[in-house]
């Protein structure tokens, strides 16, 4: 393994546990619909009767959600909630829509602005996802989570190492006690001597 494909490797690694905890900060801020969805996207995956009464628990999840905004097109809960059951299926195109509906009726809600940027990132649109989240932090200047994934999407995707060692020095401000946050300084510093930009 050579320094860029062992770059590689550590950074695959780090972003997946810095992704996997900014996940677990925003359940732990979602409503009682988001952590129960939340609970049971926990559940082991594998094929078995367990897998089909999770799909069947989502499918009822999402039939439910989808009638609330038949009863009410402004129910944002439901449009979050719709929003992360599309997200962690995948469906990155569906996730995008109900989160934009959210934001147009909660505009100030860096949470769920910051939800849409990592749909358009998923989605493949990094340099959306890069404006998306800087729209957050027009709203909220020290959601550490918009700054902590521009750094991610700077640093992996568009290898604009600037734009992301900006947005790690202001999580470093922010939120020190962020984990993994010295390894993503590390990777940062690691990335600028191999020769990115």
């Amino acid at each position: 393994m050579n320094k860029d494909q062992a770059v590689f490797f550590l950074s695959g690694i780090l972003f997946g546990l810095i992704l996997g905890y900014v996940a677990a900060y925003q359940i732990h801020q979602s409503g009682p619909a988001e952590q129960a969805h939340a609970a049971a996207a926990g559940q082991p995956r594998a094929p078995g009767p367990d897998n089909n009464a999770l799909m069947e628990q989502v499918t009822q999840h999402i039939a439910h959600l989808k009638n609330r905004l038949e009863d009410n097109p402004n129910d944002l809960e439901a449009l979050v909630g719709l929003g992360n059951l599309f997200y962690d299926a995948a469906k990155y195109p569906d996730a995008i829509e109900y989160y934009s509906r959210a934001v147009e009726l909660s505009p100030d809600d860096p949470g769920v602005i910051s939800d849409l940027g990592v749909s358009y990132r998923r989605n493949g649109d990094s340099n959306r996802a890069i404006e998306i989240f800087r729209r957050a932090i027009k709203v909220k200047p020290d959601h550490w989570q918009s700054w902590l994934n521009i750094s991610i999407v700077a640093m992996q995707d568009l290898n604009d190492l600037a734009q992301a060692e900006e947005a790690i020095s202001r999580v470093e401000q922010i939120q020190p006690d962020v984990p993994h946050l010295q390894e993503l300084r590390d990777l940062l510093q690691q990335l600028k001597q191999s020769g990115g930009t």
